[in-house]
């Protein structure tokens, strides 16, 4: 019953979001990038891992649209 619950919120948000966004692709620009590796760089790996990162360590650049 969890399970389905979180799985209808989670779609419920990315609903909303894509509402928000209109279409539109959301991103990063280099320098959001540089700045959150910079607050990412001194945490450790035990923490990391539990972060929801759009991005992991070692995942090559997305593909092109």
């Amino acid at each position: 019953m969890k399970a389905e619950l979180d799985g209808l919120k989670s779609r419920c948000r990315e609903a909303v979001l894509a509402r928000q966004l209109n279409g539109r692709r959301g991103g990063f620009t280099a320098g959001d990038r540089a700045f959150l590796a910079a607050l990412l760089h001194g945490l450790p790996k035990g923490v990391l891992r539990r972060l929801r990162l759009l991005v992991r360590p070692g995942h090559g650049p997305a593909p092109a649209p």
